[in-house]
């Protein structure tokens, strides 16, 4: 009775779901309609139109105008995605960048050659080698390196399922788009990029937006925009709103469009879409058809032409042609052999999925539900991995539970109890399809209610420790500052003898710890409010040979008693920095500090200052000859109120804020500090200041 109750429910939320989506689905139709008709007529701006003529502009000479044709060429193989050209065009962009002394263009010339790697399929390589270009960029402000790096950094993550990260990558690139050449070009490369980003979402609404706005562009400034994929991506939005004969529409007038334009090799893309659909719709064969049609063009794209193996497997194996199921699968596994940098990408799971199918249709009930299991497990942790592609994810564990439920059913047919089982089937994927959409959606609502509580409550907890410290630092200052008065009296015998030889020594390590417990203060509160930033800075211009010679002279005394050499490295007319000068002070005092502290009796303590011939960046370098650390006591002491603890660093007090709070500074300038050190040969540190800060 309970089976029967549960399964009622479920038909009367079935229907009242897709009475919904029914209705819902007007409103698609009708920009999908406005869509289509609007980018009829423009199809003429399709970037391959432009590539006839652009290319033919092209020349051998070393000349500015003749560099912006090789660029612009360039970025329409970009949009195209075609290696081979882009490899080719980057080498000749970056001959006359040489030869015309443009080292903006070099970088960007590395940014179409790490992109290349995504190509190859090597996308964790790709994204890291943008990445480390991305920091070089922005510390050197060149914006139009990094608007383009946002930019094919959103186009990358998707593939390592980022889609937040591609968004957050989107919109920092639409910030800087107002100051760099090429503006309106970089922007519609941006709608396209977000267009295709939205598609992987299934989010239609978006889709038609940023499709929309690229359309609307090319139509007042006369550029020239990929259009045909534009129009692909607005198709596979659609087909995830089960508009299947829109969608078929639009891939049906890509099919139409190629073959006007001459581009038959392009013909993959859209009966590969055509054959998403007919799939999603049960047709089988008519999808197998499609299939069989678009790898007649297999050479145009090797990622799709391993998805569609991967689907053409799974299909023959339904419709139970077992031996070209096998032919195909076999076929994907040589690609993945040859490609082992594809394992972990979105592909790869869609091969148990393949295998599953394979082995139920070959009667392997048990391999069958093993797999499909596997393929479950995988797709279950991907979509914990990826929260914003969770609609897909979760559709593909359905699919999977639902294909471990048949898989069940072959197992206990070959044992003979298939009658009572029937119906426990069909209740029990009923059950599960309820319990995981609602339990899903449960599960969402309430992750987003605890993290926004969790934000609120750090939120809070942050200002109430600021509002402490600031308390605290204030109670303990004032009587502090009175003992180190007193204490100085009294060492200082302003109202004579104190009576007894002891206490002379006593105030002195009252007025040594006075001053040490409020530098510790000091520290905690300077680190406070670094983190709030709650600390502004006080800029002055300085010589900086002049200010670092004056903290050597501090610690020289200390370095004389226990033989430790002091030697500066300064070259002639280095430049004055602007910095904050008590900030800079506190910043040298702890790194030389440090040196002596943790130094060997007739040790060497060297500091050198240059200026980076690179980016014009100032550059102090504290090197010493002391303990030196392991990497895993490095990463120890950058974190706050860390110490590495061993016989020579407990012989020393302190908070363990030194090096995190020299960081924090040197990241308040806009610099950098890096740390690098060797057990028992020491440590060297670099301050690396931005060019902004060279006067």
């Amino acid at each position: 009775m309970i089976f029967l109750l549960a399964l009622a429910g479920f038909l009367v939320c079935s229907f009242s779901l897709r009475a919904e989506e029914e209705s819902s689905k007007e409103p698609y139709r009708l920009a999908a309609q406005q869509f289509i008709d609007k980018a009829r007529p423009l199809y003429g701006q399709d970037i391959h139109y432009g590539l006839k003529s652009a290319e033919t502009l092209i020349t051998e000479a070393a000349t500015p105008e003749n560099l912006e044709q090789v660029f612009l060429v360039l970025n329409y193989y970009y949009a195209l995605e075609d290696k081979e050209k882009m490899r080719a065009y980057a080498d000749q962009l970056a001959a006359l960048a040489q030869k015309l002394d443009r080292p903006d263009m070099t970088r960007l010339v590395e940014i179409y050659r790490s992109y290349t790697l995504a190509l190859d399929g090597d996308y964790s390589a790709a994204i890291r080698e943008l990445e480390a270009q991305l920091k070089t960029a922005l510390e050197i402000r060149d914006h139009l390196a990094a608007v383009m790096l946002y930019d094919a950094l959103a186009l990358l993550e998707p593939f390592q399922g980022e889609f937040y990260i591609a968004l957050q990558y989107a919109e920092k690139a639409t910030r800087l788009l107002r100051h760099v050449p090429y503006e309106k070009r970089l922007r519609l490369h941006l709608y396209n990029t977000l267009t295709y980003v939205y598609t992987e979402l299934e989010d239609l609404d978006k889709t038609l937006e940023f499709a929309n706005l690229a359309l609307d562009m090319v139509k007042e400034t006369g550029l020239y925009m990929d259009i045909s994929t534009v129009v692909y991506n607005v198709g596979l939005a659609l087909q995830s709103e089960k508009s299947y004969v829109l969608a078929d529409r639009y891939l049906e007038e890509l099919l139409i469009f190629y073959k006007e334009s001459g581009q038959a090799e392009q013909n993959i893309y859209p009966y590969y879409g055509l054959a998403l659909n007919a799939y999603e719709q049960k047709k089988y064969p008519l999808s197998l058809s499609y299939v069989e049609r678009a790898l007649l063009f297999a050479d145009t794209s090797e990622d799709f032409a391993v998805s569609l193996r991967q689907l053409g497997a799974e299909l023959y194996a339904l419709t139970g042609q077992v031996d070209k199921a096998r032919d195909y699968r076999s076929r994907v596994e040589a690609f993945f052999s040859a490609n082992p940098s594809y394992q972990n990408s979105q592909w790869a799971n869609l091969n148990l999925r393949m295998d599953a199918e394979i082995a139920y249709a070959e009667g392997r009930y048990k391999d069958a539900y093993r797999i499909f299991a596997q393929y479950n497990e995988k797709a279950l942790a991907q979509a914990e991995k990826s929260f914003s592609n969770d609609v897909y994810k979760l559709r593909a564990g359905l699919e999977a539970t639902m294909r471990i439920e048949k898989a069940e059913q072959g197992i206990l047919l070959e044992r003979g109890e298939l009658k009572i089982q029937q119906m426990m089937f069909l209740v029990g994927a009923f059950l599960v399809v309820l319990v995981v959409v609602l339990g899903a959606l449960v599960v969402q609502r309430r992750t987003v209610v605890a993290l926004e509580k969790s934000q609120r409550e750090a939120e809070d907890a942050n200002q109430s420790k600021t509002e402490f410290l600031a308390n605290m630092s204030h109670e303990l200052r004032t009587p502090l500052n009175a003992i180190i008065g007193f204490s100085e009296m009294m060492t200082g015998k302003v109202y004579g003898p104190l009576g007894h030889e002891n206490y002379d020594e006593y105030a002195d390590m009252i007025n040594s710890s006075g001053h040490h417990l409020l530098n510790i203060i000091s520290d905690i509160l300077d680190m406070s409010k670094v983190e709030n930033g709650a600390l502004a800075l006080h800029e002055l211009e300085c010589d900086l040979v002049e200010f670092v010679q004056a903290a050597i002279r501090v610690f020289a005394d200390q370095a004389r008693d226990r033989d430790i050499a002091l030697q500066l490295d300064a070259p002639d007319n280095l430049p004055l920095l602007s910095a904050d000068l008590r900030i800079l002070n506190q910043i040298l005092y702890n790194a030389l500090s440090n040196a002596l502290k943790f130094n060997r009796q007739g040790g060497r303590i060297e500091i050198s200052l240059m200026q980076k011939p690179d980016t014009g960046g100032m550059r102090i370098t504290v090197s010493d000859t002391g303990i030196g650390m392991t990497e895993e006591e490095l990463v120890h002491v950058m974190k706050p109120f860390a110490q590495v603890q061993n016989s020579l660093t407990r012989a020393h007090e302190g908070t363990g804020l030194g090096l995190p709070l020299m960081a924090a500074f040197m990241k308040l300038h806009g610099g950098t500090l890096d740390v690098t050190s060797e057990k028992d040969q020491g440590t060297t540190l670099i301050m690396d200041f931005p060019p902004s800060r060279t006067l």
